[in-house]
Protein backbone atom coordinates (compact mmCIF):
# COMPACT_ATOMS: atom_id res chain seq x y z
CA UNK A 1 0.00 0.00 0.00
CA UNK A 2 3.04 2.80 1.03
CA UNK A 3 4.59 1.67 -2.52
CA UNK A 4 1.55 1.97 -4.49
CA UNK A 5 0.61 5.28 -2.62
CA UNK A 6 4.48 6.63 -3.12
CA UNK A 7 3.99 5.58 -6.50
CA UNK A 8 0.76 7.48 -7.18
CA UNK A 9 2.40 11.09 -5.62
CA UNK A 10 5.77 10.63 -7.93
CA UNK A 11 3.49 10.04 -10.84
CA UNK A 12 1.36 13.44 -9.76
CA UNK A 13 4.86 15.30 -9.34
CA UNK A 14 5.74 14.22 -12.76
CA UNK A 15 2.42 15.05 -14.40
CA UNK A 16 2.26 18.63 -12.93
CA UNK A 17 6.42 19.32 -13.81
CA UNK A 18 5.50 18.10 -17.14
CA UNK A 19 2.16 20.86 -17.12
CA UNK A 20 4.38 23.27 -15.92
CA UNK A 21 7.21 22.48 -18.37
CA UNK A 22 5.32 22.86 -20.97
CA UNK A 23 3.76 26.20 -20.28
CA UNK A 24 7.16 27.74 -19.26
CA UNK A 25 9.49 26.55 -22.44
CA UNK A 26 7.26 28.62 -24.98
CA UNK A 27 7.56 31.65 -22.90
CA UNK A 28 11.08 31.20 -22.46
CA UNK A 29 11.45 30.50 -25.81
CA UNK A 30 9.17 33.85 -27.27
CA UNK A 31 11.43 35.69 -25.01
Amino acid sequence: MNVLRSGIVTMLLLAAFSVQAACTWPALGAV
